[in-house]
């Protein structure tokens, strides 16, 4: 993968739409300081809300996805 092609591809998933994880009671509120967009397959980007850094992550449901991010 070239340079430009990364470049590309980073750009697409920074403007991609990123959602925010419903706010069920059980869950850790530290969980409500992210959002994720689903990019493919088992592939989710995921931030801080406000924040620019991005991780990929492989996982099967946007809470596994952030809860991995968390486990950093």
């Amino acid at each position: 993968m070239e340079l430009s092609e990364i470049h590309d591809a980073y750009k697409e998933i920074k403007e991609s739409t990123y959602h925010s994880v419903p706010e069920p009671y059980e869950l850790d509120r530290k969980y409500m300081e992210y959002e994720y967009c689903y990019l493919e397959s088992e592939l989710y980007a995921v931030r801080k809300k406000g924040k620019e850094i991005i991780s990929l992550v492989k996982a099967r449901s946007p809470l596994q996805a952030i809860t991995k991010v968390l486990e950093e």
